[in-house]
């Protein structure tokens, strides 16, 4: 169980320290000056003042005009000295505490004038007299701490914010470095089997309809099922060992393999057709990997959809940019429709990265078009 001493407690400590001190200092005559009778309403006075006090943190302007107005009826009392100054600097202190400097002193300044001219009038005033000295200087050295201690507060609370602003800060950009990486992975797994799968899928498909007249049909496309079952489980196995061991991941995927890429999709049954011109070696790394998942994600959406396995891949490196089209037949009959799966949302994300965009069209005559833009910047080019 803790022990620590509430903080109210500690300003009810104070409160209760200030009563007892502006009490004890009114009634005690201060022997420079002279004795004055303590009388019953010099204690009264002096015993409001210090319970008025108590309210100074709620209305510290209110309790100021309080104060000065007790302590012009002490100095009719008699009373007289520096203590007489002393309630007044507890309440300027808590107005420069909690006002604006230039609004606390202006309140200090004209306090301390309105006592002066009534110590002036209301007593025997003498020039080297320190109760007046008293007077300018306590509520002065008042003001001036309550406005270091105020100053201080306010750099200290805003040293907090911004601590606390840049721990969020932090917070937020290690989630959003989470789902990056999630979506990173996500796109990564999806790139990496998608069309392995589709592979297994169709030749799965295959085998089963050719089992019985074709046996022979039927024998290679299960080989072709077990080949790409073979290899999504390596590329899935190499994935799962970067993640868990932390290790270095495999280069990029690169145009210069494309030629690798097609021979898996010729070898499942799709025939594909490719058209490249222009330089495609040394590449950008990003933008050359960007373009290699167009292509493999293009290419296992046709193998998917097309009406006669067959699919054309046109690719066009110009100065300042990468342009991909991939073209394949559509069966007629089937109706067509606008939902996007998660391997063209991921192939939106990527060309996103790199300031690329996609567009698709899809037409009786020529057929599913997917059309693509990757810009390459200045310094990519060099």
């Amino acid at each position: 169980m803790s022990t620590r001493t509430p903080r109210f407690s500690w300003h009810i400590l104070g409160d209760f320290a200030a009563l007892l001190f502006v009490t004890g200092a009114v009634t005690t005559p201060f022997q420079g000056k002279g004795d004055w009778d303590v009388s019953i309403p010099v204690v009264v006075t002096a015993f409001v003042i210090g319970v008025a006090l108590f309210l100074r943190r709620k209305a510290p302007v209110t309790i100021l005009a309080v104060t000065v107005t007790l302590t012009l009826v002490l100095m009719f009392l008699g009373v007289s000295g520096p203590v007489i100054g002393l309630p007044l600097a507890i309440a300027v202190y808590s107005v420069a505490l909690r006002l604006p400097r230039r609004q606390a002193w202006l309140l200090s300044a004209l306090s301390a004038l309105v006592l002066m001219a009534t110590f002036i009038f209301a007593t025997d005033f003498q020039f080297f007299d320190p109760a007046w000295i008293a007077l300018l200087a306590i509520p002065a050295f008042a003001t001036a701490a309550g406005s270091y201690s105020r100053s201080r507060r306010e750099l200290l609370k805003s040293t907090e914010a911004r601590a606390q602003a840049a721990e969020e800060n932090r917070e937020a950009e290690a989630r959003q470095r989470v789902a990056e990486e999630r979506l990173r992975i996500a796109r990564d797994l999806h790139d990496v089997v998608g069309h392995h799968i589709a592979a297994i899928g169709l030749h799965a498909d295959l085998a089963d309809r050719a089992l019985i007249d074709h046996p022979e049909i039927a024998r290679e496309s299960l080989d072709v099922v077990r080949t790409s079952a073979h290899e999504a489980l390596s590329e899935i196995s190499d994935m799962m060992k970067v993640l868990r061991e932390n290790t270095e991941m495999a280069p990029s995927p690169s145009l210069k393999n494309m030629s690798d890429l097609l021979t898996r999709f010729r070898r499942s049954g799709h025939s594909v057709t490719v058209n490249a011109q222009g330089n495609l070696e040394n590449l950008p790394a990003f933008s050359d990997s960007v373009a290699y998942r167009v292509i493999q994600e293009g290419l296992t959406n046709a193998s998917k959809y097309s009406a006669d396995a067959t699919s054309r891949v046109d690719v066009t490196r110009r100065e300042d940019s990468i342009h991909i089209t991939i073209l394949n037949p559509i069966d007629s009959a089937q109706p067509t429709t606008n939902k996007q799966g998660f391997g063209l949302m991921g192939m939106r994300e990527r060309l996103a990265a790199v300031g690329g965009t996609m567009e698709i069209s899809t037409d009786d005559n020529s057929g599913f078009q997917l059309m693509v833009h990757i810009p390459l910047s200045r310094e990519q080019q060099l």
